[in-house]
């Protein structure tokens, strides 16, 4: 009922907590901070069966329960660092490839990750490369010269040896000509 004490139950994946106050009153707002570890964020929320994820604003979550129990359940992934390759640049027909440097194992990426390039899953049965002395993974320039000319996001969702993601973004831009931009002013003599 509204106006009595209500249950809470937290269901905590990966490193991180949800601080929810002590005495949880139905019909009164409650706020919950999100506390992830260190190196992590939250990438899931869900509160009584339904995602809350995009409601979280400054890692707090609000809401007024009615009178049933509250049963959280969160996900916290470890974020890795794109040391080399974030806002690199693709020139649109070039056969140079990308590479991402990411700070976490990449051995055994292309038979246990999941890349997405702007949202979209990609094949890595055929287009995974990686460099494992150099923790390197590697967009090959088929991939690239498919997207347009402009910004992309890059996410490589790890599973070995721990469970994470990384992220950063790109550009892919078109051949300049050289020649164009820098054209001599002829000397008309004035």
């Amino acid at each position: 009922r509204a106006g009595h004490e209500l249950s809470v139950y937290k269901y905590i994946t990966g490193n991180g907590n949800l601080d929810v106050p002590n005495n949880v009153i139905g019909g009164t707002d409650v706020e919950v901070g999100i506390v992830p570890e260190p190196g992590n964020e939250l990438v899931y929320l869900e509160l009584n069966g339904q995602e809350v994820t995009n409601q979280i604003q400054d890692n707090i979550f609000r809401v007024t329960p009615g009178t049933e129990s509250l049963t959280f359940n969160a996900t916290f992934l470890r974020v890795y660092d794109v040391l080399e390759g974030d806002g690199g640049e693709h020139i649109i027909g070039s056969e140079k490839p990308l590479a991402f440097k990411i700070n976490n194992d990449v051995t055994e990426f292309c038979g246990t990750g999941v890349l997405s390039i702007d949202g979209e899953y990609q094949d890595m049965s055929t287009d995974c490369e990686v460099d494992p002395d150099s923790q390197t993974i590697i967009l090959p320039a088929n991939i690239l010269n498919a997207l347009g000319v402009g910004e992309h996001s890059f996410e490589a969702w790890f599973s070995e040896p721990e469970s994470g993601t990384a992220r950063a973004s790109f550009k892919i831009i078109e051949e300049s000509d050289d020649e164009e931009e820098h054209v001599p002013v002829p000397n008309t003599g004035v």
